[in-house]
């Protein structure tokens, strides 16, 4: 049709028919999927049945798979942690499949359903409550409108001061001072393995693998997690610090010489979960529904302690773990290698960043391509 209009216009040259390149969107039934999640596993069961908006519960979150879009819908009532593992197996539901290229997710909250996702049941009849007193009321009161303001005092504030190499070295060496053991550990073959002594401050940070995590539930109704889903840009350090308190004692009125106080010592632990700028969020998803009950339980069980959690992103840690490494982090774009003493060395190019405060001093690498002279050859 489109090249017999072409020739009645006089063109010249074949043109072509663009119905025949255009992507066709073959039929497909909607599933309907439960997250079941519990204390070491994650299940996606199917719910039977026709589609009904009297299967969706507010304590549960639900995926809806059609093809084109996936939804997560988002009982008021679900926990945010929870939330947080079905958005993450909805974004791997929707990757698992090959799909047309306007395809996408949405996250749709109880009570504030779209049009287009009520569609998809039959039965969700959606009734428009309209108020006609509302009309009634005098147009002093609808006038009545609240001044917006806007805090204007992070404009105004004067920015940050740099901090001085030697007032950095002393907060290092006063924050180590405090320290009595670190130990790391780094997420290989799905499980958190102990990190030796000489990888402290090395970080390997890569892209998370794309499709590396396969979820089979519209025909197997299965969950399979490979070894190999969650090895990207994780680390934990479990850091123990002392805590010294003074006891006031009674001073005797005979005796002269005063008795020095003797202080207490007491134990502090913190657990930092560090992971890179690629990292998937099923890493910390692991991590917050494993291997934390696994730390936590040994503390309690020894010490009789809570450990205090910090969730930490690359080039956002804290000061106080950036001092445990003395100015030598160093962070590699490429996979941890399994045995570090076999890694054969090659020329690297690594940019220095520095910041405000020489406590963030690190080596980051980049393509060894000249670019930019702030970077140096290592």
């Amino acid at each position: 049709m489109v090249a017999k209009f072409w020739e009645y216009l006089g063109g010249e040259g074949v043109i072509e028919d663009p119905e025949k390149g255009a992507e066709v969107e073959p039929p497909r039934q909607q599933f309907l999927f439960s997250v079941v999640a519990g204390k070491g596993f994650v299940d996606m069961p199917l719910v039977k049945g026709r589609l009904s908006s009297r299967k969706l519960k507010s304590t549960g979150c639900y995926i809806l798979d059609s093809f084109t879009h996936v939804y997560l819908w988002i009982g008021k009532d679900s926990k945010p942690n929870y939330r947080a593992l079905c958005w993450a197996l909805t974004q791997e539901l929707f990757r698992a499949i090959e799909r047309p290229s306007w395809s996408y997710t949405e996250k749709v909250v109880e009570g504030t359903e779209t049009e287009v996702f009520k569609l998809n049941f039959k039965d969700w009849i959606t009734v428009i409550k309209v108020d006609h007193a509302s009309y009634l009321h005098s147009t002093e009161d609808n006038a009545k409108v609240k001044k917006m303001t806007v805090d204007v005092q992070a404009i105004y504030s004067k920015p940050p001061v740099e901090i001085s190499e030697k007032q950095s070295k002393n907060f290092i060496r006063d924050t180590n001072e405090t320290l009595k053991s670190i130990q790391g550990y780094v997420l290989s073959g799905g499980q958190f393995k102990k990190l030796p002594t000489e990888e402290l401050g090395l970080f390997y940070e890569y892209g998370f693998p794309s499709g590396s995590l396969f979820i089979v539930v519209i025909m197997m109704m299965t969950l399979s997690l490979p070894v190999s889903s969650f090895s990207a840009s994780v680390y934990v350090f479990l850091c123990t610090y002392f805590i010294f308190d003074e006891d006031d004692e009674d001073e005797d009125e005979e005796d002269e010489d005063e008795e020095e106080k003797t202080p207490e010592t007491k134990l502090e632990y913190t657990i930092y979960f560090w992971e890179g700028r690629h990292a998937s969020a099923m890493g910390w998803l692991k991590f917050k529904f494993g291997f934390q009950g696994t730390l936590e339980n040994e503390i309690k069980r020894l010490f009789k302690k809570t450990p205090k959690i910090v969730r930490t992103e690359q080039q956002k840690e804290p000061a106080k773990l950036l001092a445990h490494f003395n100015q030598k982090i160093v962070i590699k774009s490429k996979e941890r290698p399994r045995d570090y003493s076999k890694e054969q060395p090659k020329p690297t190019l690594y940019r220095i960043h520095c910041g405000l405060s020489h406590v963030h001093f690190r080596a980051v690498e980049v393509p060894l391509v000249c670019l930019s002279r702030v970077c140096c050859c290592l």
